[in-house]
Parts: structure tokens; sequence; C-alpha cells
């Protein structure tokens, strides 16, 4: 079994968005979940070395570091990659809300979060093996993963830390996985 940490890489790889029409690649803040009314979201590129295509994902989350110590109860939100062989980052609003999404995977929350502390998402082997399962996959391909809010009670959100912020506590996504190996073939040949 291998073990992958990614960072987000470089501003620009990771963004913020929120309703109706409100988006940047280089806001200090990467969130989601309910400011007022209004829906936030956030999202990043990471770009995965190592992996080939067929590999099995054991384990897979997010890290993000808290900057405001957000309160309130009723947080709710998902987490998606994008369903491409490799990610891209999108160039508005529109480009960050209308994209083909793989399977998500809730992060709801009614805890206090505590302003410079990590926070890990739960398991995303699902959709980051549905990413790697596909056919066009390669290593040195990238994964767009996003965090939406899914009905959140108004006012209830949380703010991390994005590239922009700081280039140590940015987004961070880990990955631990086994590529097939083939140890050879053994062909028979049966004549007569």
């Amino acid at each position: 079994m291998a073990t992958l940490d990614i960072p987000v890489a470089a501003s620009g790889d990771d963004w913020m968005f929120y309703s109706p029409s409100s988006f940047s690649l280089t806001d200090d803040k990467w969130f989601s979940g309910a400011d007022g009314t209004v829906s936030l979201g956030s999202g990043a590129l990471f770009t995965v070395p190592d992996i080939l295509s067929g590999a099995t994902i054991t384990a897979a989350y997010l890290t993000i570091r808290d900057i405001w110590g957000d309160t309130g109860t009723g947080m709710k939100t998902n987490i998606y990659c994008q369903a491409a062989d490799t990610g891209t980052a999108p160039s508005n609003y529109s480009t960050a809300t209308t994209y083909t999404r793989t399977t998500g995977v809730a992060w709801d929350s009614d805890a206090d979060w505590s302003s410079g502390t990590d926070y890990q998402s739960p398991s995303l082997v699902t959709p980051i093996q549905e990413v790697i399962s596909r056919a066009g996959w390669a290593s040195g391909n990238i994964i767009r993963l996003q965090w939406e809010n899914d009905g959140s009670t108004a006012g209830t959100q949380r703010k991390c830390s994005s590239y922009n912020h700081s280039t140590t506590y940015c987004p961070r996504l880990h990955i631990e996985y086994t590529n097939t190996t083939f140890t050879g073939i053994h062909v028979t040949k049966h004549i007569g």
C-alpha cells in the first residue's frame, strides 16, 4: 500500500463560489454552508502522481484548517469529485456549479469549529475510486473536488484556509492505495 498527501499546489487551483453568481480563484477563504440564505461552496484541484488506472483506493479524506471559529448547528454539506478523466478548474460561477459529479459524501456538522484546528472529512474512497476507475485515468491526472452546501441552516457555515490564505494550511487530499500489478502471464499451448 502507498500513501499520498497532496496539497493545493498553486493560486487558482482552489476557488470559492456563492449564490447567486459570485466566484473567486484568489479568495483567502475556502468554505461551505449558508451565510444567511446565501449558499456557499468551494473547490480544488489535486494533481495525483503514481496512482494507475484501476488502482484500489483503501482510504481517502480531505483535511482543512478552520480560520474563523464558526459555530452553529445544522451545517449540511456534500463533497463531490468531477466525474472526468482529469479535472478542470472552473472559470466562473456557472462552471463552478454545473459539472458532472461523482457520488457525493455527506459532511454534516452540529459541532462548533475552532480557529487554527484541522478538520478531516468523512471517507472519500467512493468518489475518488470512481475517478481512478475511469478508462481514461492515468498517473499525473487531476482530481477536482468540491465541497458544496446541501441545505444548511441559514447562517451555518465553516470557513477554512485556502491556498491564498496559507500554502501550509490549504486543503490537502490524503489517499492510500494499491496499484494493480502483473507478475507475468503464463500461456499454455495444446497441440493435437
